[in-house]
């Protein structure tokens, strides 16, 4: 819906910035099918599978599938950067043919 409502539907979009305070772990679904070129994600506290009481993300979740949705819609992760409590981290959206 924001991609057409900015004009960027059916664009190639080379970089996408998502720093949203920690829902980059419930809302990676919504927009890693899209195609972007580059994602630069801020990545805020680390989910535990049985959940936490953190303050950034408190749901069960297993990061291991997390990364591996990067990779399975053809990401490669090529730069993390220690940013406070946070980390930066930079994935590369690589040809359909190289992880076969």
């Amino acid at each position: 819906e924001s991609l057409e409502i900015l004009g960027h539907k059916d664009r190639t979009i080379d970089i996408l910035k998502i720093d949203c305070e920690g829902c980059e772990w419930s809302t990676h679904k919504d927009w890693i099918g899209f195609g972007f070129r580059q994602i630069l994600l801020e990545i805020h506290g680390v989910p535990q599978p049985n959940g936490s009481k953190g303050r950034w993300y408190q749901a069960p979740m297993n990061i291991t599938d997390y990364f591996q949705d990067f990779r399975d819609n053809g990401y490669a992760l090529f730069n993390k950067d220690p940013n406070n409590l946070a980390v930066e981290l930079a994935f590369l959206k690589l040809d359909e043919d190289f992880y076969k």
